[in-house]
């Protein structure tokens, strides 16, 4: 995945006329920040992803590789009372932008009732507790998971009854890790 964004942000920025300075500069980084993206040898934080897909107009789905177009689906999602394929779309609760919806891809959580297509709500924040259920980016891969902490061992546990999703033993050093936010609910379609 970090592959794909390395190459559709080199992409977008061609396409947009600019440069990596001008780029950078932009966004209050260093020129270098940008050549590291666009090389694949680092992936931004994801508040900085969603910033960079809002400047380029397009969707973090086709930013991130997961998606070859970045036409709106067919199928947009409703939430408060807004349209929206993005599953990360922000939606002020209150007065406050820390609480989004994360649309569910798959069956990896279906037994904590997070079934695939599901709306998940998240709040925005890099701590989790032991046994919280969290969005989390592990080497360029956003993940759903029952996060558990045990002394200096983190394990990222699927709740599912498909056997491909399969339990995560996170090492430092080799694996990069960080944690988007917490499951505060989840909002299911029942009806199609």
């Amino acid at each position: 995945m970090g592959v794909l964004f390395a190459e559709r942000l080199k992409e977008l920025r061609n396409k947009k006329g600019i440069n990596q300075e001008e780029l950078a500069k932009k966004f209050l980084l260093n020129k270098s920040s940008i050549s590291r993206y666009e090389n694949g040898k680092q992936l931004p934080e994801i508040d900085m992803i969603d910033k960079l897909a809002d400047f380029f107009e397009v969707s973090l789905d086709y930013l991130m590789g997961k998606v070859d177009s970045n036409e709106p689906s067919e199928d947009p999602i409703e939430v408060f009372g807004k349209n929206t394929t993005d599953p990360f779309d922000v939606f002020n609760q209150g007065s406050t932008k820390d609480q989004f919806y994360y649309k569910v891809y798959d069956d990896s959580m279906e037994m904590a009732y997070l079934p695939e297509g599901s709306l998940a709500l998240i709040k925005r924040q890099n701590h989790i507790d032991s046994q919280d259920i969290a969005v989390v980016e592990l080497n360029g891969k956003i993940l759903l998971r029952r996060f558990i902490k045990k002394n200096n061992v983190t394990v990222l546990e699927p709740e599912s009854y498909n056997p491909k999703h399969e339990l995560k033993i996170v090492t430092d050093g080799e694996d990069t890790l960080s944690i988007v936010g917490k499951v505060l609910s989840v909002k299911i379609n029942f009806f199609k």
